[in-house]
């Protein structure tokens, strides 16, 4: 037996609940597949548990993709407003924290409210189906062991490949070159960057050491908190980093991005200061790091007092603390990576309505699609945003039964 649908979204997360809610208010039917018996998991895991759905300063200029100005059509059709309106009419409580982070007080709602919204919109669930067939003729044909479903439009938002262990899996990547539509490498982001072997050994003693930092790389400037780590460096500023970083490219990180070490260092060596090195650099940076930056210089320079440190002392520690630059030897693994950069080629889709352009009726909406947003809320909205975008674009078209 056959079925038509007006929409089969593949992938039951935050962009596929979000535009099949937004079909069936429509009155068209929506069948929402997906291989997990429980989806959307990533949305119950966001935020700590508490889920940072969304930030005050959304725009394009906060997102990554092989062209910036692709999002910013969906953006403008779905504004952190739209989505707070949503969450104020169904009694769930929000609240705005640093940077305009937009945050729930409980993951479980938001997602609970995700599949409820879709659940009353009419939509139909099939889940916990971990094989099927796409395939296209006059129209869409998905066959699985729940049946053969029919539809002139499908979405594909499967999400990325990061986080495996809550279910991430490439079909969407496999899916969009079937139909011959091309994807851009995927690449872990928002995950931390790894020591080579001898960066690890200099570096062994600093693990779980935080503090606050500003990271360069060539395209970014970045300030926030650093964590050292067994592996490397982490924490929010180095994740935000690894969105901008390549393979290859060096990281400039200031461990003191208030002050300039050397003029401190110079005018307090001038006042006659009788501490040592250590106790002073002590006053603003954590005591491992200081033993680390004090163990580069000479035995007697460590021992003597700041106003008999010579210069090249002091321009040595200005910079190894204000200007530590090093190369990466690789970005952390999919395991611990946040989201995915790259996937499917913005290019091949219209702006407007995330509607492949040589395949009519199929679409791409969230993370699948090749615009990773920064640490903040940016990637639940871009999830809202583009699932928006494609509801629009269905329920424009004409549906099956008129």
């Amino acid at each position: 037996m056959q079925k038509y649908y007006d929409l089969i979204v593949i992938g039951a997360g935050a962009a596929g609940l979000t535009a099949a809610a937004s079909v069936g208010r429509g009155g068209r039917s929506v069948l929402l597949i997906d291989k997990a018996v429980r989806p959307a998991r990533k949305v119950l895991i966001s935020g700590g548990g508490k889920c940072n759905f969304s930030n005050k300063f959304v725009s394009a200029q906060h997102y990554v993709s092989a062209n910036p100005h692709f999002c910013k059509s969906a953006l403008a059709g779905f504004s952190y407003r739209d989505f707070t309106d949503q969450l104020d009419l169904a009694g769930i409580r929000w609240e705005e924290r640093k940077d305009g982070k937009l945050f729930a007080f409980s993951s479980a709602e938001i997602h609970g409210f995700l599949l409820d919204k879709a659940q009353k919109a009419g939509c139909v669930f099939l889940f916990g189906i971990p094989n099927f067939d796409l395939q296209k003729e006059n129209c869409f044909r998905l066959q699985c062991a729940a049946g053969t479903f029919l539809s002139e439009n499908v979405l594909i938002a499967s999400g990325g490949i990061s986080y495996p262990a809550v279910g991430a899996t490439d079909i969407g990547y496999r899916l969009a070159e079937r139909f011959g539509v091309n994807v851009i490498e995927p690449k872990p982001a928002l995950v931390g960057l790894n020591f080579d072997r001898g960066m690890k050994t200099d570096f062994s003693k600093l693990s779980g050491i935080s503090l606050p930092t500003r990271i360069k790389t060539l395209k970014k400037n970045i300030q926030g908190d650093l964590l050292f780590t067994h592996l490397g460096i982490s924490g929010p500023a180095v994740l935000q980093t690894s969105l901008y970083w390549k393979k290859g490219d060096p990281v400039e990180i200031d461990f003191l991005p208030q002050i300039k070490l050397e003029d401190v260092l110079k005018k307090r060596r001038a006042n006659k200061e009788k501490k040592r090195i250590d106790a002073v650099l002590n006053e603003y940076l954590p005591l491992r790091l200081v033993q680390r930056f004090t163990a580069l210089l000479s035995g007697e320079d460590r021992r003597i007092p700041l106003s008999a440190l010579s210069d090249k002392s002091i321009s040595c520690l200005n910079e190894n603390i204000n200007h530590c630059c090093f190369v990466p030897a690789f970005a952390g693994d999919w395991a611990k990576a946040e989201v995915t950069k790259g996937g499917v080629d913005v290019n091949a889709l219209f702006s407007e309505t995330m509607e492949c352009r040589t395949v009519p009726g199929l679409y791409f909406a969230g993370e699948v699609v090749d615009v990773t947003g920064e640490l903040g809320g940016f990637n639940l909205h871009w999830a809202w945003a583009s699932g928006t975008a494609v509801g629009k674009a269905v329920l424009k078209k004409k549906a099956f039964n008129q």
